[in-house]
């Protein structure tokens, strides 16, 4: 005759275990990764200096030095200038506040309607240099000297979900775009218009001082 065998009950993990093997599962990925990929060091770049030497090539260098902070057009987005009551971010932000910090100097950013706009603070002597995630513009550079270039781009058209992609433009047809005002894209955009490639008339999209926050 077959007896059943005893049922056992499992024996509960001491809770110190427990965080152990949560802690080896998040932190064994977690020194991969700062391995792999350590963070740059705060302080000076081969990046900055090249800002550096850049910027010291201007005549206003010693007034701005003067005035204790650098005046920067910038523009508010993602990936630019993102204010905020806790902690300003973006990329350029980051940028501009590390090169700063080089010099020794305070920033005072300056929230620009569109690129166009950004330029003629320039170019008006109301903002020492523009950072809006500018793209060189062979048009501008006999009045203004670009920084050294970061990040390479290439145009998008983005279309709306359910309609066929278009294959080359003239699939566009008289389908309205909008584009930021004094882009380059919008430059490119009015070269194609007037070759005759394109028969559209581009919209502003809204402008980039339309987009800050209500203050609290």
């Amino acid at each position: 005759m077959t007896q059943p065998e005893p049922t056992r009950t499992p024996q509960k993990q001491p809770w110190w275990l427990r965080i152990l093997g949560v802690s080896a599962l998040v932190g064994a990925p977690l020194i991969w990764w700062l391995n792999a990929y350590p963070p740059a060091p705060y302080g000076t770049t081969a990046m900055d200096e090249r800002i550096t030497r850049s910027f010291e090539q201007t005549p206003q260098l010693e007034q701005v030095r003067n005035r204790g902070y650098l005046r920067v057009a910038t523009l508010i987005s993602p990936t630019i200038y993102v204010p905020d009551k806790n902690q300003t971010q973006g990329l350029e932000y980051d940028l501009v506040t590390r090169f700063a910090a080089s010099l020794g100097l305070g920033v005072r950013f300056i929230i620009a309607k569109n690129i166009d706009n950004a330029y003629k603070l320039v170019a008006e002597d109301k903002a020492d240099f523009a950072a809006a995630g500018l793209v060189v513009n062979l048009a501008r550079e006999n009045k203004f000297r670009y920084g050294p270039s970061y990040l390479s781009v290439r145009r998008q058209l983005i279309y709306r979900q359910g309609v066929d992609k278009p294959k080359n433009l003239q699939d566009i047809g008289n389908a309205t775009l909008a584009v930021e005002q004094g882009s380059s894209n919008q430059h490119w955009l009015d070269e194609r218009t007037k070759g005759g490639v394109l028969d559209i008339s581009p919209n502003d999209v809204p402008d980039s001082s339309d987009l800050t926050p209500p203050d609290d």
